[in-house]
């Protein structure tokens, strides 16, 4: 079953096989319900013996099926409502601690792109990330294949005949594993969390080995995003708070440091649509480039010593280069159909907008900036494929990430513009939206004045 499942999303992808994962999702939580029953100890037996940690077996998933499981799920935009009884299978099995860090990383990240945080779960990571599990035989004999080096410097093994126990902590997590991690408790809101603390710090310890690769560098770049905007440490504004800043304030601080020349009509002290105020109010919540690093370097540095600034804060940067680079891409290409059209809408309204404006840390299909509302084409990536339609994590992420720096975020799904038929329909439509977002900021002036 566990096979099936990363078959099925490996050769299909989003388009292909929903009904067949979901049959072979429901058939393996029968499965490992029925096992957990059988392997239920009875009240003599459980007076008698000893526990012993769970590797597996007891209607629990192992680490590596776990982490097939998840990143097929993942990969294939699948959001299962059997979700809660893969993360009870996983309990059932000892939780994180009894995985390897490859598996313990497709896990999380397969649950944050789902848009679920299995909080029980979270609870089995240490502090440390401390593990322990065990290898496959063939993996154990010296020399032969990856598995002779698979035991890095701080992983320690004994014992033998089925396979080689090894055990470790976050050191033992690669430099792309800490990205995954970080990021995936980013979008599950968990930057307070001494999991993510330690990760952080370790992942920035070793700033000088993390590849230069785009995915991995997204990573970084989202979850310095979530630190500067979330922790309770370096957060600039409450929540409650960051709609009406965008209401009195100037626009923030672009990522590049440079005011692009709409950014610069909305942020003119005393231009139209700022309501006159001042740029104080509007850089307390803005993510300027130096506010990222800053918070990023002391989230590392609250959680021990060994930290090499310089090379932390390259990294930040790089990370920061690496998005504006990927994000200017984006302006040369053609945007989707809807997006074009909801932008040639805007026109007819005679209202000024960006396309792809990623002053704000991401790249949002269209902005009014004068209005500080974010419009978002949400095609069919933003969500789950299942009926349910579940707004997966990183769009979850990014829209709780631009309402903290003061935008409003107007979501227009594809099957709602699909409906509108005419141009008189779309312009009512996205009018209409507007104005809710505008009334609604005034109705928190009101409140909190």
């Amino acid at each position: 079953l566990v096979s099936a499942l990363w078959a099925m999303s490996s050769l299909g992808g989003p388009p292909y096989f929903q009904a067949e994962t979901e049959a072979a999702v429901t058939i393996l939580i029968r499965c490992l319900a029925s096992a957990a029953v059988s392997a239920a100890p009875s009240s003599d037996s459980a007076a008698t013996s000893a526990p012993s940690p769970p590797a597996g077996g007891g209607g629990g998933l192992t680490g590596w099926q776990a982490g097939q499981v998840l990143w097929a799920l993942g990969n294939s935009r699948h959001a299962t409502q059997r979700l809660p009884d893969l993360e009870a299978s996983l309990l059932r099995s000892g939780g994180l601690p009894y995985m390897h860090p490859r598996d313990v990383t497709r896990v999380l990240w397969g649950f944050a792109s789902l848009g679920y945080s299995p909080e029980r779960l979270l609870l089995t990571i240490r502090p440390d990330w401390s593990w322990r599990g065990r290898t496959a035989s063939e993996s154990v004999h010296k020399g032969k294949g990856k598995g002779s080096k698979a035991r890095g410097k701080d992983m320690k093994g004994s014992g033998g005949g089925s396979g080689l126990e090894v055990q470790g902590d976050v050191r033992s997590f690669s430099p792309q594993q800490l990205a995954c991690a970080v990021w995936a408790l980013a979008v599950m809101g968990k930057v307070d969390t001494g999991p993510f603390r330690s990760a952080w710090a370790q992942l920035l310890r070793r700033a000088a080995n993390v590849p230069p690769a785009e995915p991995v560098m997204t990573q970084i770049w989202q979850a310095n995003l979530a630190v500067h905007l979330e922790s309770s440490s370096s957060s600039p504004t409450p929540k409650s708070s960051s709609l009406r800043a965008s209401a009195t304030s100037a626009s923030p601080i672009p990522i590049d440091g440079t005011v692009t020349t709409a950014s610069a009509l909305s942020s003119r002290p005393g231009s139209r649509g700022t309501g006159g105020c001042g740029s104080k109010a509007g850089n307390a919540a803005a993510a300027s480039s130096e506010d990222l690093t800053a918070a990023g370097l002391a989230a590392a540095a609250g959680a021990g010593g060994g930290l090499n600034v310089a090379a932390a804060r390259s990294l930040l940067l790089r990370a920061r280069d690496v998005f504006l680079t990927a994000t200017s891409a984006l302006r040369r290409k053609v945007q989707s159909g809807y997006q074009r059209q909801m932008a040639n809408t805007l026109t007819g309204l005679r209202m000024m907008h960006l396309l792809e404006d990623n002053s704000a840390g991401y790249s949002i299909d269209i902005t009014l900036p004068q209005l500080r509302i974010a419009l978002e084409a949400d095609g069919p990536t933003h969500a789950s494929r299942t009926p349910s339609g579940a707004v997966l994590g990183a769009t979850a992420m990014k829209r709780r990430h631009l309402q903290r720096m003061g935008w409003h975020v107007i979501n227009v799904t594809y099957k709602e513009w699909d409906r509108l038929t005419s141009e008189s329909a779309r312009r009512a439509f996205l009018q209409e939206r507007i104005n809710e977002a505008l009334l609604s900021r005034i109705q928190i002036d009101d409140n909190e004045g």
